[in-house]
Protein backbone atom coordinates (compact mmCIF):
# COMPACT_ATOMS: atom_id res chain seq x y z
CA UNK A 1 0.00 0.00 0.00
CA UNK A 2 3.07 2.30 0.51
CA UNK A 3 3.44 2.63 -2.98
CA UNK A 4 0.21 4.16 -3.80
CA UNK A 5 0.39 7.00 -1.53
CA UNK A 6 3.99 7.69 -2.56
CA UNK A 7 4.46 7.52 -5.89
CA UNK A 8 1.38 9.25 -7.62
CA UNK A 9 2.51 12.59 -5.23
CA UNK A 10 5.64 12.84 -7.29
CA UNK A 11 5.65 16.54 -8.35
CA UNK A 12 3.83 17.57 -11.39
CA UNK A 13 6.18 20.78 -13.28
CA UNK A 14 4.95 22.06 -16.30
CA UNK A 15 8.69 22.74 -18.22
CA UNK A 16 9.48 21.70 -21.67
CA UNK A 17 11.08 18.81 -22.19
CA UNK A 18 12.43 18.85 -18.73
CA UNK A 19 13.78 15.66 -17.18
CA UNK A 20 14.27 14.84 -13.46
CA UNK A 21 16.00 12.05 -11.96
CA UNK A 22 14.50 10.24 -8.81
CA UNK A 23 16.95 9.22 -5.89
CA UNK A 24 16.40 7.29 -2.73
CA UNK A 25 19.59 6.28 -0.28
CA UNK A 26 21.83 7.11 -2.91
CA UNK A 27 20.21 4.89 -5.41
CA UNK A 28 18.75 5.53 -8.54
CA UNK A 29 15.05 3.89 -8.49
CA UNK A 30 13.04 6.14 -11.71
CA UNK A 31 13.02 9.52 -13.72
CA UNK A 32 10.09 11.96 -14.44
CA UNK A 33 9.88 13.63 -17.80
CA UNK A 34 7.65 16.72 -18.00
CA UNK A 35 6.50 18.90 -21.91
CA UNK A 36 4.06 21.72 -22.26
CA UNK A 37 1.97 22.79 -25.40
CA UNK A 38 -0.44 25.56 -26.18
CA UNK A 39 -3.83 23.48 -27.32
CA UNK A 40 -7.29 24.46 -27.38
CA UNK A 41 -10.46 23.96 -25.16
CA UNK A 42 -13.65 24.48 -26.07
CA UNK A 43 -12.46 26.95 -28.75
CA UNK A 44 -10.34 28.63 -25.66
CA UNK A 45 -7.01 28.85 -25.69
CA UNK A 46 -5.43 26.55 -23.31
CA UNK A 47 -2.30 25.10 -22.28
CA UNK A 48 -1.92 20.77 -22.15
CA UNK A 49 0.85 19.46 -19.60
CA UNK A 50 2.30 15.98 -19.77
CA UNK A 51 3.95 14.04 -17.13
CA UNK A 52 5.70 10.75 -17.34
CA UNK A 53 6.93 8.95 -14.45
CA UNK A 54 8.85 5.45 -14.31
CA UNK A 55 9.53 3.73 -11.42
CA UNK A 56 11.87 0.71 -10.41
CA UNK A 57 11.93 -0.55 -6.78
CA UNK A 58 11.65 -3.11 -4.16
CA UNK A 59 8.84 -4.03 -1.72
CA UNK A 60 9.33 -6.71 0.56
CA UNK A 61 12.01 -8.55 -1.67
CA UNK A 62 9.97 -8.53 -4.57
CA UNK A 63 10.46 -5.81 -7.90
CA UNK A 64 7.74 -3.09 -8.58
CA UNK A 65 7.89 -1.68 -11.64
CA UNK A 66 5.45 1.50 -11.92
CA UNK A 67 4.51 3.91 -14.83
CA UNK A 68 2.67 6.84 -13.92
CA UNK A 69 1.16 9.02 -16.93
CA UNK A 70 -0.89 12.80 -16.79
CA UNK A 71 -2.30 15.15 -18.87
CA UNK A 72 -3.77 18.26 -17.43
CA UNK A 73 -5.16 21.03 -19.79
CA UNK A 74 -5.42 24.70 -18.12
CA UNK A 75 -7.31 27.73 -19.10
CA UNK A 76 -6.33 31.27 -17.53
CA UNK A 77 -4.17 28.70 -14.96
CA UNK A 78 -7.08 26.94 -13.70
CA UNK A 79 -7.53 23.10 -14.60
CA UNK A 80 -10.21 21.93 -16.66
CA UNK A 81 -9.57 18.38 -17.35
CA UNK A 82 -7.09 16.06 -16.31
CA UNK A 83 -6.42 12.19 -17.58
CA UNK A 84 -4.31 9.73 -15.26
CA UNK A 85 -2.95 6.58 -16.45
CA UNK A 86 -1.05 4.15 -13.99
CA UNK A 87 0.23 0.68 -14.81
CA UNK A 88 2.24 -1.85 -13.01
CA UNK A 89 2.22 -5.51 -13.56
CA UNK A 90 0.07 -5.31 -16.06
CA UNK A 91 -2.60 -3.42 -14.28
CA UNK A 92 -3.75 -0.22 -14.73
CA UNK A 93 -6.33 1.86 -13.42
CA UNK A 94 -7.28 5.36 -15.54
CA UNK A 95 -8.99 8.55 -13.94
CA UNK A 96 -10.27 11.18 -15.52
CA UNK A 97 -11.20 14.32 -14.42
CA UNK A 98 -13.36 17.21 -15.27
CA UNK A 99 -14.02 21.02 -13.97
CA UNK A 100 -16.37 23.42 -13.06
CA UNK A 101 -16.65 25.94 -10.92
CA UNK A 102 -18.83 24.14 -8.35
CA UNK A 103 -17.52 20.38 -8.77
CA UNK A 104 -15.45 18.04 -10.35
CA UNK A 105 -16.68 15.01 -11.97
CA UNK A 106 -14.22 12.21 -11.59
CA UNK A 107 -14.62 8.84 -14.08
CA UNK A 108 -12.00 6.11 -12.87
CA UNK A 109 -11.31 2.11 -14.49
CA UNK A 110 -9.80 0.16 -12.58
CA UNK A 111 -8.71 -2.77 -14.65
CA UNK A 112 -11.92 -2.61 -16.26
CA UNK A 113 -14.43 -1.84 -12.74
CA UNK A 114 -15.59 1.45 -13.82
CA UNK A 115 -16.85 4.07 -10.72
CA UNK A 116 -17.79 7.18 -11.07
CA UNK A 117 -17.77 10.32 -7.94
CA UNK A 118 -18.70 14.19 -7.78
CA UNK A 119 -16.35 15.78 -5.54
CA UNK A 120 -17.49 19.40 -3.98
CA UNK A 121 -14.78 21.85 -5.27
CA UNK A 122 -12.86 23.35 -2.17
CA UNK A 123 -13.33 26.99 -0.82
CA UNK A 124 -10.25 27.60 1.12
CA UNK A 125 -7.93 27.01 -2.01
CA UNK A 126 -7.73 26.40 -5.49
CA UNK A 127 -7.27 22.61 -6.94
CA UNK A 128 -3.93 22.97 -9.01
CA UNK A 129 -1.90 20.74 -11.36
CA UNK A 130 1.47 22.34 -10.31
CA UNK A 131 2.19 23.48 -6.79
CA UNK A 132 6.21 23.91 -7.79
CA UNK A 133 5.05 26.73 -10.40
CA UNK A 134 2.09 27.78 -8.45
CA UNK A 135 4.20 28.87 -5.73
CA UNK A 136 7.80 28.07 -5.66
CA UNK A 137 9.08 29.56 -9.47
CA UNK A 138 6.73 32.90 -8.56
CA UNK A 139 7.91 35.57 -6.33
CA UNK A 140 7.47 35.18 -2.66
CA UNK A 141 8.57 37.12 0.79
CA UNK A 142 9.91 34.61 3.19
CA UNK A 143 6.87 33.48 5.18
CA UNK A 144 3.94 33.10 3.17
CA UNK A 145 2.21 31.00 2.49
CA UNK A 146 -0.56 29.06 0.18
CA UNK A 147 -3.11 26.79 0.69
CA UNK A 148 -4.13 24.29 -2.28
CA UNK A 149 -5.08 21.25 -3.46
CA UNK A 150 -4.05 18.08 -5.38
CA UNK A 151 -5.89 15.24 -7.25
CA UNK A 152 -4.37 12.06 -5.76
CA UNK A 153 -5.51 9.33 -9.05
CA UNK A 154 -5.03 6.21 -6.41
CA UNK A 155 -7.47 7.08 -3.75
CA UNK A 156 -9.24 9.74 -6.39
CA UNK A 157 -9.62 12.56 -3.30
CA UNK A 158 -8.50 15.59 -3.08
CA UNK A 159 -5.46 16.59 -0.73
CA UNK A 160 -5.31 19.46 1.16
CA UNK A 161 -2.21 20.93 1.17
CA UNK A 162 -0.06 24.43 2.55
CA UNK A 163 2.88 25.84 0.55
CA UNK A 164 5.36 28.01 2.50
CA UNK A 165 8.13 30.17 1.69
CA UNK A 166 11.34 28.88 4.19
CA UNK A 167 13.84 31.81 2.87
CA UNK A 168 17.46 30.86 2.31
CA UNK A 169 18.74 27.37 4.01
CA UNK A 170 21.94 25.60 3.01
CA UNK A 171 21.55 21.99 0.44
CA UNK A 172 24.12 19.53 0.29
CA UNK A 173 23.48 18.39 -3.66
CA UNK A 174 25.75 15.67 -4.93
CA UNK A 175 28.38 16.12 -2.42
CA UNK A 176 28.37 19.75 -2.78
CA UNK A 177 26.86 22.70 -0.47
CA UNK A 178 25.03 25.31 -2.05
CA UNK A 179 22.66 28.52 -0.32
CA UNK A 180 18.81 28.28 -2.06
CA UNK A 181 15.54 29.26 -1.64
CA UNK A 182 13.84 26.59 0.28
CA UNK A 183 9.76 25.95 0.23
CA UNK A 184 7.88 23.37 2.39
CA UNK A 185 4.91 21.40 0.76
CA UNK A 186 3.11 19.78 3.34
CA UNK A 187 0.05 17.95 3.44
CA UNK A 188 -1.51 14.74 5.81
CA UNK A 189 0.65 12.37 4.11
CA UNK A 190 4.35 13.53 3.67
CA UNK A 191 6.21 16.80 3.98
CA UNK A 192 8.04 17.96 0.63
CA UNK A 193 10.58 20.64 0.61
CA UNK A 194 11.51 22.26 -2.93
CA UNK A 195 14.62 24.73 -3.47
CA UNK A 196 15.27 26.55 -6.10
CA UNK A 197 18.52 28.54 -7.08
CA UNK A 198 18.58 32.22 -7.39
CA UNK A 199 17.26 32.60 -11.03
CA UNK A 200 14.32 30.31 -9.75
CA UNK A 201 14.96 27.21 -11.29
CA UNK A 202 14.73 23.48 -9.15
CA UNK A 203 17.41 22.40 -8.16
CA UNK A 204 16.12 19.64 -5.67
CA UNK A 205 12.92 18.21 -4.47
CA UNK A 206 13.09 16.50 -1.26
CA UNK A 207 10.43 14.39 -0.04
CA UNK A 208 10.95 12.82 4.03
CA UNK A 209 9.92 9.40 3.69
CA UNK A 210 10.64 7.86 7.43
CA UNK A 211 14.35 8.29 8.02
CA UNK A 212 14.94 8.52 4.70
CA UNK A 213 14.26 10.93 1.77
CA UNK A 214 13.29 10.73 -2.08
CA UNK A 215 14.79 13.41 -3.97
CA UNK A 216 14.70 14.70 -7.52
CA UNK A 217 16.82 16.40 -9.54
CA UNK A 218 17.14 18.02 -12.74
CA UNK A 219 19.01 16.16 -15.77
CA UNK A 220 19.71 15.54 -19.09
CA UNK A 221 17.36 12.82 -20.95
CA UNK A 222 20.45 10.67 -21.15
CA UNK A 223 20.88 11.02 -17.76
CA UNK A 224 17.32 10.13 -16.52
CA UNK A 225 16.80 6.70 -19.23
CA UNK A 226 20.00 5.45 -17.99
CA UNK A 227 19.09 2.39 -16.10
CA UNK A 228 20.35 2.18 -12.71
CA UNK A 229 23.59 0.47 -11.64
CA UNK A 230 22.43 0.31 -8.24
CA UNK A 231 21.10 -1.62 -5.78
CA UNK A 232 17.89 -1.30 -6.39
CA UNK A 233 16.01 -0.40 -2.53
CA UNK A 234 13.50 -1.67 -0.72
CA UNK A 235 11.24 0.97 -0.11
CA UNK A 236 9.17 -1.53 2.83
CA UNK A 237 12.37 -1.79 4.82
CA UNK A 238 13.37 1.76 4.55
CA UNK A 239 10.59 3.21 5.40
CA UNK A 240 9.52 0.75 8.50
CA UNK A 241 10.19 1.87 12.20
CA UNK A 242 12.53 0.41 14.65
CA UNK A 243 11.10 0.07 18.43
CA UNK A 244 13.77 0.47 20.82
CA UNK A 245 13.41 -3.04 21.74
CA UNK A 246 11.87 -5.88 20.29
CA UNK A 247 8.30 -7.40 20.19
CA UNK A 248 8.13 -10.85 21.50
CA UNK A 249 5.70 -12.94 19.56
CA UNK A 250 3.98 -10.21 17.22
CA UNK A 251 1.54 -12.27 16.38
CA UNK A 252 0.23 -13.08 19.68
CA UNK A 253 0.11 -9.95 21.50
CA UNK A 254 -2.29 -8.83 23.53
CA UNK A 255 -1.32 -5.74 24.64
CA UNK A 256 0.98 -3.38 23.80
CA UNK A 257 1.77 0.19 24.59
CA UNK A 258 4.51 2.65 22.96
CA UNK A 259 5.25 5.78 23.01
CA UNK A 260 5.72 7.44 19.22
CA UNK A 261 7.12 10.61 18.24
CA UNK A 262 8.59 11.92 14.20
CA UNK A 263 8.63 15.04 12.36
CA UNK A 264 5.04 15.18 10.88
CA UNK A 265 2.61 13.19 13.64
CA UNK A 266 -0.70 12.89 12.43
CA UNK A 267 -4.07 12.72 14.24
CA UNK A 268 -3.92 9.05 15.45
CA UNK A 269 -7.20 7.70 16.21
CA UNK A 270 -8.83 6.58 19.83
CA UNK A 271 -11.19 4.15 20.73
CA UNK A 272 -11.80 1.03 22.82
CA UNK A 273 -9.26 -0.78 20.85
CA UNK A 274 -6.77 1.99 20.55
CA UNK A 275 -6.25 5.11 23.38
CA UNK A 276 -4.47 7.72 21.81
CA UNK A 277 -2.68 10.61 23.60
CA UNK A 278 -0.65 13.45 22.96
CA UNK A 279 1.80 15.57 25.26
CA UNK A 280 4.71 17.63 23.87
CA UNK A 281 4.87 16.72 20.61
CA UNK A 282 5.13 12.90 21.49
CA UNK A 283 1.93 10.21 21.33
CA UNK A 284 1.28 7.37 23.95
CA UNK A 285 -0.52 4.43 22.36
CA UNK A 286 -2.04 1.96 24.57
CA UNK A 287 -3.40 -1.18 22.58
CA UNK A 288 -5.51 -3.89 23.99
CA UNK A 289 -8.00 -5.36 20.89
CA UNK A 290 -10.93 -7.13 21.63
CA UNK A 291 -11.23 -10.56 19.93
CA UNK A 292 -13.84 -11.13 17.35
CA UNK A 293 -14.30 -14.90 18.71
CA UNK A 294 -15.13 -13.72 22.42
CA UNK A 295 -18.02 -10.62 21.87
CA UNK A 296 -21.30 -11.04 22.70
CA UNK A 297 -23.23 -12.59 19.44
CA UNK A 298 -24.50 -9.46 17.42
CA UNK A 299 -27.11 -10.58 14.79
CA UNK A 300 -26.24 -9.29 10.95
CA UNK A 301 -29.45 -7.81 10.70
CA UNK A 302 -29.26 -5.47 13.48
CA UNK A 303 -25.30 -4.81 12.78
CA UNK A 304 -26.42 -3.45 9.61
CA UNK A 305 -29.55 -1.46 11.25
CA UNK A 306 -27.05 0.27 13.40
CA UNK A 307 -24.29 1.07 10.62
CA UNK A 308 -26.10 0.99 7.29
CA UNK A 309 -23.48 3.30 5.96
CA UNK A 310 -20.56 0.85 6.29
CA UNK A 311 -22.44 -1.84 4.06
CA UNK A 312 -22.76 0.25 0.99
CA UNK A 313 -20.27 0.00 -2.31
CA UNK A 314 -17.84 2.52 -2.74
CA UNK A 315 -14.58 3.09 -5.08
CA UNK A 316 -12.98 -0.64 -5.56
CA UNK A 317 -15.30 -2.06 -3.10
CA UNK A 318 -18.38 -3.17 -5.01
CA UNK A 319 -20.95 -4.88 -2.17
CA UNK A 320 -23.57 -4.62 -4.60
CA UNK A 321 -21.94 -6.68 -7.43
CA UNK A 322 -23.74 -10.67 -7.97
CA UNK A 323 -20.70 -11.88 -7.78
CA UNK A 324 -19.48 -10.95 -4.15
CA UNK A 325 -23.31 -11.88 -3.10
CA UNK A 326 -23.24 -15.42 -4.06
CA UNK A 327 -19.74 -15.48 -3.02
CA UNK A 328 -20.03 -14.33 0.39
CA UNK A 329 -23.65 -16.41 0.89
CA UNK A 330 -21.79 -19.41 0.22
CA UNK A 331 -19.02 -18.76 2.42
CA UNK A 332 -20.62 -16.92 5.99
CA UNK A 333 -23.70 -20.29 5.23
CA UNK A 334 -25.46 -20.76 8.34
CA UNK A 335 -23.85 -18.13 9.98
CA UNK A 336 -25.99 -15.29 11.55
CA UNK A 337 -24.14 -12.87 13.67
CA UNK A 338 -21.46 -10.87 12.62
CA UNK A 339 -18.19 -12.56 14.51
CA UNK A 340 -18.56 -16.02 12.98
CA UNK A 341 -19.43 -14.78 9.40
CA UNK A 342 -16.67 -12.07 9.78
CA UNK A 343 -14.20 -14.70 10.90
CA UNK A 344 -14.97 -17.38 7.82
CA UNK A 345 -14.88 -14.54 5.38
CA UNK A 346 -11.46 -13.89 6.57
CA UNK A 347 -10.22 -17.63 6.66
CA UNK A 348 -11.89 -17.94 2.96
CA UNK A 349 -9.55 -14.54 2.01
CA UNK A 350 -6.41 -16.02 4.11
CA UNK A 351 -6.91 -19.68 2.14
CA UNK A 352 -7.36 -18.27 -1.21
CA UNK A 353 -4.86 -14.88 -1.87
CA UNK A 354 -1.33 -15.42 -2.41
CA UNK A 355 0.97 -12.84 -1.56
CA UNK A 356 2.69 -10.88 -4.17
CA UNK A 357 4.04 -7.15 -3.23
CA UNK A 358 5.20 -6.63 -7.21
CA UNK A 359 1.54 -4.72 -8.17
CA UNK A 360 2.39 -1.52 -7.20
CA UNK A 361 -1.26 0.07 -7.40
CA UNK A 362 -4.45 0.01 -6.04
CA UNK A 363 -6.90 -3.16 -7.60
CA UNK A 364 -10.83 -3.25 -7.63
CA UNK A 365 -11.92 -6.08 -5.32
CA UNK A 366 -13.53 -7.84 -8.05
CA UNK A 367 -9.65 -7.89 -9.86
CA UNK A 368 -7.94 -8.83 -6.69
CA UNK A 369 -10.51 -11.96 -6.47
CA UNK A 370 -10.25 -12.80 -10.07
CA UNK A 371 -6.03 -13.13 -9.58
CA UNK A 372 -6.11 -14.38 -6.08
CA UNK A 373 -2.76 -12.39 -5.28
CA UNK A 374 -1.81 -9.16 -3.65
CA UNK A 375 -0.05 -7.08 -0.77
CA UNK A 376 -1.68 -6.22 2.30
CA UNK A 377 -4.16 -3.17 0.42
CA UNK A 378 -5.46 -5.98 -1.89
CA UNK A 379 -6.34 -8.83 1.08
CA UNK A 380 -8.31 -5.92 2.86
CA UNK A 381 -10.29 -4.55 -0.07
CA UNK A 382 -11.15 -7.98 -1.20
CA UNK A 383 -12.37 -8.79 2.55
CA UNK A 384 -13.99 -5.20 3.38
CA UNK A 385 -16.44 -5.70 0.06
CA UNK A 386 -17.28 -9.80 1.16
CA UNK A 387 -18.02 -8.31 4.56
CA UNK A 388 -20.24 -5.60 2.92
CA UNK A 389 -21.96 -8.19 0.26
CA UNK A 390 -22.65 -10.25 3.56
CA UNK A 391 -24.49 -7.29 5.19
CA UNK A 392 -21.69 -7.17 7.90
CA UNK A 393 -20.76 -3.13 8.39
CA UNK A 394 -16.77 -2.64 7.54
CA UNK A 395 -14.19 -0.35 6.89
CA UNK A 396 -11.04 -0.42 6.19
CA UNK A 397 -8.28 0.43 8.20
CA UNK A 398 -4.06 0.92 7.66
CA UNK A 399 -1.48 1.55 9.96
CA UNK A 400 2.09 -0.19 10.96
CA UNK A 401 1.91 -3.54 12.18
CA UNK A 402 5.15 -5.10 13.89
CA UNK A 403 6.70 -8.23 11.46
CA UNK A 404 10.37 -9.72 12.02
CA UNK A 405 11.60 -6.97 14.58
CA UNK A 406 9.90 -3.60 12.65
CA UNK A 407 6.54 -1.68 12.06
CA UNK A 408 5.84 -1.70 8.54
CA UNK A 409 2.98 -0.11 6.56
CA UNK A 410 -0.03 -2.21 6.67
CA UNK A 411 -3.80 -2.31 5.86
CA UNK A 412 -6.44 -4.59 7.25
CA UNK A 413 -10.26 -4.33 8.12
CA UNK A 414 -12.58 -3.67 10.87
CA UNK A 415 -16.12 -5.22 11.50
CA UNK A 416 -19.03 -3.28 13.80
CA UNK A 417 -19.69 -5.80 16.17
CA UNK A 418 -22.46 -4.14 17.99
CA UNK A 419 -20.60 -2.17 20.55
CA UNK A 420 -17.10 -1.19 18.64
CA UNK A 421 -15.52 -1.32 15.37
CA UNK A 422 -12.68 -4.41 15.92
CA UNK A 423 -9.94 -5.83 13.93
CA UNK A 424 -9.79 -8.52 10.82
CA UNK A 425 -6.59 -9.63 9.31
CA UNK A 426 -6.76 -11.52 6.17
CA UNK A 427 -3.20 -11.57 6.13
CA UNK A 428 -1.90 -13.60 9.05
CA UNK A 429 -2.81 -17.67 9.30
CA UNK A 430 -4.56 -16.88 12.51
CA UNK A 431 -8.12 -15.09 13.78
CA UNK A 432 -6.16 -14.13 16.43
CA UNK A 433 -5.93 -9.71 15.87
CA UNK A 434 -2.63 -8.62 17.84
CA UNK A 435 -1.83 -5.71 19.41
CA UNK A 436 1.10 -5.25 17.18
CA UNK A 437 -1.73 -2.77 14.58
CA UNK A 438 -1.55 0.48 15.01
CA UNK A 439 -3.94 2.08 13.56
CA UNK A 440 -3.24 5.79 11.95
CA UNK A 441 -6.23 5.84 9.79
CA UNK A 442 -9.76 4.66 8.77
CA UNK A 443 -12.62 4.59 6.42
CA UNK A 444 -13.14 3.43 2.43
CA UNK A 445 -10.27 4.18 0.19
CA UNK A 446 -10.42 7.67 0.30
CA UNK A 447 -9.74 8.04 3.71
CA UNK A 448 -8.11 4.65 5.08
CA UNK A 449 -5.52 4.69 2.35
CA UNK A 450 -4.21 8.32 2.34
CA UNK A 451 -2.52 7.93 5.44
CA UNK A 452 0.42 9.89 6.65
CA UNK A 453 4.14 8.22 5.65
CA UNK A 454 5.60 9.31 9.19
CA UNK A 455 9.40 11.00 8.86
CA UNK A 456 12.05 10.42 11.06
CA UNK A 457 9.44 8.50 13.04
CA UNK A 458 11.21 7.27 16.91
CA UNK A 459 9.36 4.59 18.87
CA UNK A 460 9.84 3.77 22.01
CA UNK A 461 8.06 0.33 24.03
CA UNK A 462 6.35 1.01 27.52
CA UNK A 463 4.51 -2.14 28.01
CA UNK A 464 3.68 -5.31 26.07
CA UNK A 465 2.17 -8.88 27.12
CA UNK A 466 0.97 -11.99 25.23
Amino acid sequence: MLLAAVLPFVPIFTFEESYFTIWMQGSKIGYSAFSSSPTTFKGSPAEKATTRTEIDIELLGTSVKMSINSETITVKGKPVQMHFAQSSAGRTQIVDAWFSPASIRVEANNNGAKSKKIITTPKDGNVVDDPVAEFALKPQKAGSSMVFYVLDPSTVTLVRNTAKMIGKKEVEIKGVKTSANAFSIDDKRMNTTVYTSGKGDVILVRTALASIDMDMMPSTKEEALEKSNGTVPDIADMTSVKPDRPINQPLHLSKLKLKLSGDNLPTIPSDSQQSATKTNGEWTIDINPTQLSTVKPISIAKAKQQKPEWVKPSMLIPANSPRFIVLAKEITKGKTDVASAALAIRAYVNTKMKPNAGIGILRDASEVLDAKEGVCRDYAILTTSLCRAANIPARLASGLVNFEGNFYYHAWVEVWAGHDWLGLDSVPPSDFFSASHVKLSHGNVDEAFSFTILANARMKVIEQRN
